[in-house]
């Protein structure tokens, strides 16, 4: 060899020149099904430990259209959920879009480049942010769309129609309650989305709705921690599935609805099935309740959510309750008929601030709307004459304005309310911090609240504690709230416009104070 020459004397291919789906399918009679839904959740990267197995279901039905042809989703959720993870790292037949500009040629064909668009070109192609998303004004990118979610078909430049097998899936960040579910649940989730999104006509050409909203927040757990497939061989084989007839076969002989009678509907549950099938028994060893519980139920619920939805905002959709063969909780609680909107807004918030108070745990995700002080601790310190705070971390400015936003909602009537701090101070700041809370104490006076404080530098604990028995575990203490972007932004004085912080608030009963 001369000096600076390189011979390559041996080559191994890195990435997988094909699948044998047979040895694959073979594989499957090794796991039992919580084990092959940990292998299919750890490789699509996610750590099957963190997940129950609602979740689980939820994170593989945004592969089904990996795997099966021509299947619609929408997956509504808050932020950060890692709705377009799976789609960026797992497969190469996958094109993720942005939010933008969605248009015809971009998606089908583009008559000045010459170039083929996305839908021609993929197996599924992805549209993330889609409340950020803007159609032409003249309504061209809606109409082929809904020509090609409905047929597979789009027109071509030459006026002729072409083909596609690929799926489409729609991504986008909604509002939660502080119920953790749709903000606008009563009047329709889609409310939050462009115009060109909320046509029932378009609605309804989508298969199944992915409710997102019960993922949780990625986390530095979230990664999968387990053995999964290769990334490119795990992408080969849900590609290769795609093809083989025999999983419709089966479903066509063993899905029944007996009272689903809209053709759309059974057409959304037999694709989300067989995309379920093809997942979680691709050898399709499995019994007639398994293939009710894992594959038909989940569908049903899917395609229900978008039933419901298209209730809500046309009329001309009646509202229907599907039910498989062995319905589970879900369709069994299903409302048989349309509920009143103005009934469903009167059903109480959990956070209701005139609620009765009751021991529980409250699990608040990050960047959630809707909390207040009112909301989350009012029930609880109503009738108090004594109320302890130990929280460490009252020191900075906005802290001692959480502190004072916390006494706004105490109501002392005529009688005194003592309201004694313990919290923490370093040594430089105690002066400073000193006369900030004798201002506080000045202040809340003439209220009838008798304020007092104490440091104590080994506080760890953040917990409020009244005398007519309740003790109030918060995992942040009353730093809930992001730091608004500015003084002018909605929130700066309306605490339930601000996103919160994620953190945990248990609400547990202790032995009343003589």
């Amino acid at each position: 060899v001369k000096k600076g020459q390189i011979w390559m004397v041996d080559f191994k291919a890195f990435q997988t020149p094909g699948v044998d789906l047979d040895y694959f399918r073979e594989s499957r009679k090794h796991f039992n099904i919580d084990e092959w839904i940990d292998l299919l959740v750890s490789s699509c990267q996610f750590n099957p430990d963190v997940h129950r197995l609602s979740q689980k279901l939820l994170l593989l039905s945004r592969i089904i259209p990996l795997v099966e042809p021509r299947v619609n989703l929408t997956e509504l959720a808050p932020k950060g959920t890692g709705k377009s993870f799976v789609f960026d790292n797992i497969s190469r037949y996958a094109a993720v879009i942005p939010g933008g500009k969605l248009s015809a040629p971009a998606l089908f064909f583009n008559s000045n480049t010459k170039q083929i668009g996305l839908i021609p070109r993929y197996d599924v192609v992805v549209v993330d942010e889609i409340q950020k998303i803007h159609t032409d004004a003249s309504g061209e990118a809606m109409a082929a769309l809904k020509m090609y979610l409905e047929s597979g078909r789009y027109r071509r430049a030459t006026g002729d129609m072409g083909t596609s097998e690929s799926g489409f899936v729609m991504l986008g960040n909604i509002t939660l309650g502080s119920n953790r579910l749709p903000l606008y649940e009563s009047d329709g989730i889609f409310k939050e989305l462009p115009a060109a999104l909320q046509e029932s006509a378009f609605i309804d050409r989508i298969h199944g709705l992915i409710e997102g909203w019960f993922m949780p927040r990625v986390s530095r757990n979230t990664p999968s921690k387990s053995l999964g497939f290769k990334g490119d061989f795990f992408s080969e084989v849900l590609h290769e599935l795609r093809v083989d007839l025999r999983y419709a076969d089966y479903v066509s002989q063993s899905l029944h609805l007996p009272q689903c009678e809209d053709m759309r509907d059974n057409k959304a549950i037999s694709r989300l099935a067989e995309g379920f099938l093809k997942l979680l028994f691709p050898d399709l060893e499995l019994s007639e309740e398994e293939f009710i519980t894992y594959c038909v139920n989940p569908a049903v619920r899917m395609r229900q959510q978008i039933r419901d939805e298209l209730s809500k905002i046309d009329q001309e959709f009646k509202w229907v309750t599907i039910k498989s063969q062995i319905p589970d909780e879900f369709q069994l609680s299903h409302p048989d008929e349309r509920p009143d909107p103005e009934e469903e807004a009167k059903k109480v918030d959990p956070l209701a601030p005139d609620r009765i108070p009751e021991e529980k745990t409250l699990d608040l995700v990050e960047g959630q709307k809707g909390i207040s002080f009112e909301k989350l601790f009012l029930p609880y310190v109503k009738g108090a004459k004594s109320i302890k705070i130990c929280d460490p971390y009252i020191r900075l400015q906005y802290q001692i304005y959480n502190l004072m936003s916390f006494c706004e909602i105490l109501d002392p009537s005529e009688a005194t309310l003592k309201v004694d701090l313990v919290t923490a101070c370093d040594a430089y700041q105690e002066t400073e911090l000193r006369g900030k809370l004798e201002e506080l104490k000045k202040g809340l006076s003439p209220d009838h609240i008798e304020f007092n404080y104490v440091f104590d530098n080994n506080l760890h604990d953040r917990w409020i504690e009244t005398d007519t028995g309740w003790r109030i575990i918060l995992g942040r203490g009353l730093d809930i709230f992001q730091k608004p972007e500015d003084k002018f932004t909605l929130g700066f004085l309306d605490q339930t416009k601000r996103k919160c912080k994620a953190t945990t608030i248990t609400y547990t009963r202790v032995k009343a104070a003589s």
